[in-house]
């Protein structure tokens, strides 16, 4: 994931992405002038917080499913600024 988005996105604002999974431990990534660093655990200032099964989140980022379907039956349920929220759409697009 932090490849993939330092490979499209060089140029981004810094952005921290938290993953909180129902079934495995969390995880975060921050983006920040075309450097990345994912790590495990919370961040204590995640601008955009994604909750989801892990397996969801493969699916989504495999291409599998669509992220839309999954946050319309609340499988998967994004949080943070708006603004941000647009942003990291893009970003993992």
């Amino acid at each position: 994931l932090r490849t993939a988005i330092l490979s499209e996105h060089p140029n981004t604002p810094p952005t921290t992405i938290q993953w909180e999974f129902s079934d495995y431990e969390p995880w975060h990534v921050t983006i920040a002038n075309g450097s990345s660093h994912a790590a495990k655990g919370r961040s204590k200032s995640a601008d955009v917080t994604i909750r989801c099964k892990y397996e969801d989140w493969v699916d989504v980022f495999a291409n599998r499913v669509d992220a839309r379907r999954l946050m319309a039956t609340g499988r998967l349920r994004p949080s943070g600024s708006p603004r941000k929220l647009l942003q990291t759409a893009r970003l993992l697009a």
